[in-house]
């Protein structure tokens, strides 16, 4: 973290006295997001489906910043059930100041949800968006929300009639609807919750351990570490999320890596114009709505 300190400071950001709620915090970029927070004086809470692994990451976390203020609540994203619990436990907890959606899967085998929904969308799609809109009445009335993203959107094309990709056979293209989906319900947030910064952030193309465990092809894990060497790393990919808290963006921007949406720092850039498409976010809410029994 030590080379990216500069930057930190050039930008000027300091989160003294503010509450970060971070989804998907124990993952490899979840947990380089949670020490650039810690580094910057937020306190953190951090929302994990596995307990044990973020209690372990948060006593990693005390040695390197003995007086940070670390909470942990249980959600699994992919569960309505879960998220209705975490949203009653977050009620004990300060207001939220900072709200960062880094939850996610890749490249799973298509399995279902405990709600019956395919699990890329359940957690990527289906979840973000449940949470996403419930989570502002926790919110204070300068938050900022920060929902992770990826350049895969721009490679389908969602069928109305088939949201879930059950009839995509492609893992990656699988993955990348529902990343189009998420895409389109942030323009949404933005439209709604116009008070908010609400930005769509993506890292970059990362080598992180999510990649790792979700490939089972021997040549595809023997690839990884040449992977670390060639993308962003974990450390700088974090970056884009620090720098969704404080950048301003329009409804037809979104913020990450400045070179070719690969490599660098942090910039906002243009998102593709077909997504931009409001009667299709509307048709997508209330496709989930219906869904989730608004």
């Amino acid at each position: 973290m030590v080379k990216y300190k500069k930057w930190l400071a050039k930008n000027k950001f300091d989160f003294t006295n503010k509450t970060a709620l971070i989804v998907g915090g124990t993952g490899t970029i979840g947990v380089k997001t949670i020490e650039y927070l810690l580094y910057l004086n937020a306190d953190v809470i951090i929302a994990a489906r596995n307990l044990k692994k973020a209690n372990n990451i948060k006593d990693k976390l005390l040695s390197q910043f003995p007086n940070a203020n670390i909470s942990i609540l249980e959600l699994d994203v992919s569960s309505k059930k879960s998220i209705d619990k975490f949203l009653l436990n977050i009620n004990n907890y300060p207001k939220i100041d900072i709200f960062i959606n880094n939850a996610g899967v890749y490249h799973l085998n298509s399995t279902l949800s405990v709600d019956g929904y395919e699990i890329h969308f359940a957690t990527n799609a289906l979840g973000n968006y449940y949470i996403s809109n419930k989570i502002v009445n926790n919110l204070n009335d300068s938050a900022s929300m920060v929902i992770v993203g990826s350049i895969a959107y721009k490679y389908v094309n969602v069928d109305l009639n088939d949201v879930e990709g059950i009839k995509i056979a492609s893992k990656f293209k699988k993955y990348a609807n529902t990343k189009r989906i998420l895409t389109a319900n942030v323009c949404k947030l933005k439209r709604k919750y116009s008070n908010y910064n609400i930005n769509l952030v993506h890292p970059g193309i990362c080598a992180t351990e999510l990649f790792q465990k979700a490939n089972s092809n021997i040549l595809l894990k023997l690839a990884y570490p040449f992977m670390k060497l060639i993308f962003i790393s974990p450390a700088k990919a974090a970056l884009s999320l620090i720098a969704g808290i404080e950048m301003k963006t329009k409804i037809n921007e979104w913020i990450g890596p400045r070179v070719f949406s690969v490599w660098g720092y942090p910039k906002k850039s243009k998102l593709h114009k077909r997504v931009i498409n409001e009667k299709f976010e509307n048709n997508l809410e209330f496709i989930m709505e219906d869904m989730l029994n608004f």
